[in-house]
């Protein structure tokens, strides 16, 4: 097993993520954060997708925000496809990103910004948040800079915890496109009053 060198963040909440979102000026910024966190992707994946890639579909009477999205990985590509619900509390977010993708012909990219200027916007916003030292112990940084990944860490959390029904490792692994269950624990900051409910 090994040593972790970093503390780790605390996930905020479903509701803090929405206002982060909320509050980039850009509408790129806005989009891009909203597709990150929605389908847990990373940035590159978001980078190259068109706006043709989102597509609605029906699904036993419900409907459904629906993504392929590719990860190039030591030169090897795979391809993962998303499912958002237009019906739970992803709903606002889903259609705010579908209003912005509707502005761009199917064979356009979603996203126009290069990969540092993606990191650069986004980590301008701060957010209060707990963070779990090496040792153990916690502490408060009331401003945290928003690092585009962590909004990957946040919705792991957050299929685990707060989504009904929630998320257990087979499902985790297929939406996050991790082939190991160890990707599992490194994603989901859960704390033991998750486990009481």
């Amino acid at each position: 097993m090994s040593v972790r060198k970093k503390p780790i963040p605390d996930a905020i909440t479903f509701q803090q993520v929405v206002d982060v979102c909320h509050s980039y000026r850009a509408p790129e910024d806005r989009a891009l954060a909203t597709f990150l966190y929605l389908f847990g992707a990373r940035v590159g994946e978001a980078l190259r997708s068109l706006a043709g890639d989102l597509r609605l579909e029906e699904l036993k009477g419900k409907q459904y925000l629906i993504i392929n999205l590719s990860a190039e990985k030591k030169k090897q590509t795979s391809t993962r496809t998303v499912p958002i619900s237009l019906e739970g509390p992803d709903k606002e977010l889903a259609r705010e990103l579908m209003e912005y993708a509707a502005q761009a012909t199917p064979e356009q990219k979603l996203f126009t910004l290069s990969r540092q200027r993606a990191y650069n916007h986004l980590s301008e916003q701060k957010v209060e948040v707990r963070v779990q030292k090496v040792d153990g112990s916690w502490e408060i940084k009331p401003d945290f800079k928003i690092h585009p990944h962590y909004f990957r860490h946040c919705r792991a959390t957050h299929l685990m915890t707060i989504r009904e029904p929630r998320f257990d490792q087979i499902r985790l692994m297929k939406f996050f496109g991790w082939k190991s269950s160890e990707m599992v624990l490194r994603y989901g900051h859960l704390v033991w009053q998750d486990l009481t409910e």
